[in-house]
């Protein structure tokens, strides 16, 4: 995990990276589809962070891949 193994050390926090720096045969992550109500759950998720409530419908749409941009 990370370089405390998730534990907490009073109000110092660990970020995990889901990241691992393998390249995807394709290039490209795959789409994964999502109903009307899985898209409202992440939507209110991300609009719960400061920075995201910030942003333009247009620059959400965008940063949180909400929109059908196909």
């Amino acid at each position: 995990m990370g370089a405390n193994d998730g534990k907490q050390d009073g109000n110092l926090r660990t970020a995990i990276s889901a990241e691992t720096g393998r390249k995807l045969p394709s290039g490209k992550l795959p789409v994964i589809e999502k109903s009307p109500s899985e898209r409202k759950i992440i939507e209110n998720a991300l609009m719960a962070n400061a920075f995201m409530r910030g942003l333009s419908r247009v620059q959400f749409d965008k940063v949180s891949c909400l929109a059908d941009y196909s």
